[in-house]
Order: structure tokens, then C-alpha cells, then sequence
């Protein structure tokens, strides 16, 4: 069984405590419930480590673990068949998206992370929408690198969405500045925004001014400040002598900025350059925003 987990951890060269994390996250979920059906039938493959088949077999285990999914019918189970072939794209997207990246150090103890697992992929083993397994192969990678926002209610938030919320999550999360928020009165200005406010206001994923009062983020002038942006980011430069300024905006909740980082979709450079002229307007005479397109 251990061959065909490393199999599927080849898709990208991660080492390290990234590539570590990602073996401990495959291995608890997927060992769980399929190795009743693959144990007697899997070639085993000898190595000192786990990290070692990752560096010196990479093409060979993919080969293996595509090979066996081409021959996978009529030796195992439909159902087996399904759940697996499921499971390798969520995982294909999730080490795509932990490369060359640094991770956390985890919150949680071993038992902790086990469960968390065990819970994913027996949810994540019945997704077959490519749109939904990508937001699953996001979570978990989101889970190796940054695993204390990434907790059992963020879980089961993600299980409740329906394909309909997922593409209103997926299109409005672009707009959000820093993964944290947007100044409201740009939501108007972006067509059918308006609407998917309402939605992720039922959902709980944002903060309104309603809500939660006074609702606004502060930035310190002492020095150049960047706000970060989905395909392109705004640089704050004082124009006087203001140590502060703020603006009142829709903030995104817990759970809400772990989706926001999920969400790859990016900002037109039209819907940039909006954002950027709406601070201008708003910090007239205090601050120039400049955009500048981040990598």
C-alpha cells in the first residue's frame, strides 16, 4: 500500500516538511479505507524513507500509479475504483499547490491531524465534479501549510456547500484585499456583486458594518505598505504627514479567509485599476495607491 501512497506524492518535487506533512496526510486517509482491497495484489517496493522514493522514484511511481488505475477495472471493485481515482486528482491538486512552499508548524497533535484526515477523505473520496475536487485538493494542501485555520468546523463548512455556492465562493473571493477584506463601496461597482455579498452573508463568511461595528481596516503610513491582491497588489505610499488611514469595508470571517485562499481566481487588470482609483478617491490628498502586479 505504501507504494501506491508515495505514487501519488510524485506530481511535484516537494521535500522536506511539506513533502513529510503530505505522506502523513495520504497515508491517513487513503490507507484507511482501501487497503482492504489492494494489500494482497500491491508490489512492494523497499527504500530507507518515505522522503527517499519521493526524490529517487518520482517518474516511476507516477508511472505506477497511473498504470494501475488504467488496469484497475474488473481486478477490484467499481466502488474502489471510483474512490480511488477521486482521491488521486483531489491529491494531484493538493502537492501542485504545496510546492516551494513553507509550512506552519502544526497546532495539533498526531492524533489530531489522523482524525482530521480520516474525516477529509472519506468525504473527499465521493467527489467526482472536477470543480469541487479542486476546491478539495486546495483544502488539504491549505491543512499541510497553514494548519490552524484549517480545523474540523472549516471541514464541515466545506462538506455543506452546494456547486452553487462553491462558483459565488469561488468568483467573489478575487475582489478580497489581503484575504481579509474589501472596501464596501467597491461591491457595487463589480456586476452581480451585490448578490453574492447576500450569499456569503447567509453563509457567514463575511462581516458587515451591520454586524459588527465599527467594521475597518487601519494601515500604518510609517512606511510603504502593500496590500495584497489576487493577481495583483497595491502599494500605499503617504503623501503627508497622516500616520493612519482606514477604510470601512466587508471583512471575511474565520472561515471565510481559509476560502479565500483556496479561491485561485484573479482580478482583471480593469478590476484592479477600479480598486486602485476607489483608494485613491478614498485617501485623497493622504495616500497614492499604485498597483503593482505581484508574481
Amino acid at each position: 500500500m505504501d507504494n501506491l501512497l508515495i505514487a501519488l506524492l510524485a506530481l511535484s518535487p516537494n521535500t522536506g516538511k511539506v513533502a513529510k506533512r503530505m505522506v502523513d496526510a495520504t497515508c491517513y486517509g487513503i490507507k484507511r479505507f482501501l487497503e482492504p482491497y489492494f494489500i494482497a495484489h500491491e508490489e512492494k517496493v523497499k527504500a530507507k524513507t518515505e522522503l527517499e522514493i519521493i526524490r529517487n522514484n518520482q517518474l516511476r511511481q507516477l508511472e505506477f500509479a497511473q498504470e494501475f488505475l488504467k488496469n484497475a477495472n474488473g481486478r477490484f471493485p467499481e466502488e474502489a475504483v471510483r474512490d480511488f481515482s477521486n482521491i488521486v486528482k483531489i491529491i494531484k491538486t493538493a502537492v501542485e499547490c504545496t510546492e516551494s512552499h513553507q509550512v506552519e508548524e502544526s497546532i495539533y497533535t498526531e492524533e489530531e491531524d489522523r482524525e482530521w484526515y480520516a474525516r477529509f477523505f472519506d468525504e473527499a473520496r465521493y467527489i467526482s465534479d472536477e470543480q469541487l475536487q479542486e476546491v478539495w485538493g486546495r483544502l488539504i494542501a491549505e491543512r499541510v501549510i497553514h494548519p490552524e485555520g484549517v480545523n474540523n468546523r472549516v471541514l464541515y463548512f466545506i462538506r455543506s456547500l452546494d456547486k452553487r455556492e462553491i462558483e459565488c465562493i469561488k468568483r467573489s473571493m478575487r475582489i478580497f484585499l489581503n484575504d481579509d477584506f474589501i472596501p464596501d463601496y467597491v461591491i457595487g461597482r463589480f456586476d452581480g456583486m451585490s448578490h453574492d455579498v447576500s450569499t456569503l452573508l447567509s453563509l457567514r463568511l463575511i462581516y458587515s458594518s451591520d454586524i459588527m461595528h465599527p467594521l475597518v481596516s487601519a494601515f500604518d503610513l510609517s512606511k510603504e505598505t502593500i496590500i495584497k491582491g489576487k493577481g495583483f497588489d497595491f502599494r500605499m505610499t503617504a503623501l503627508g504627514n497622516e500616520k493612519e488611514v482606514s477604510v470601512q469595508c466587508y471583512a471575511l470571517t474565520p472561515e471565510g479567509k481559509v476560502l479565500s485562499r483556496l479561491c485561485k481566481s484573479q482580478l482583471s487588470s480593469k478590476e484592479a485599476q477600479m480598486i486602485c482609483d476607489h483608494l485613491n478617491a478614498c485617501w485623497k490628498d493622504k495616500v497614492r495607491v499604485e498597483i503593482v502586479e505581484n508574481q
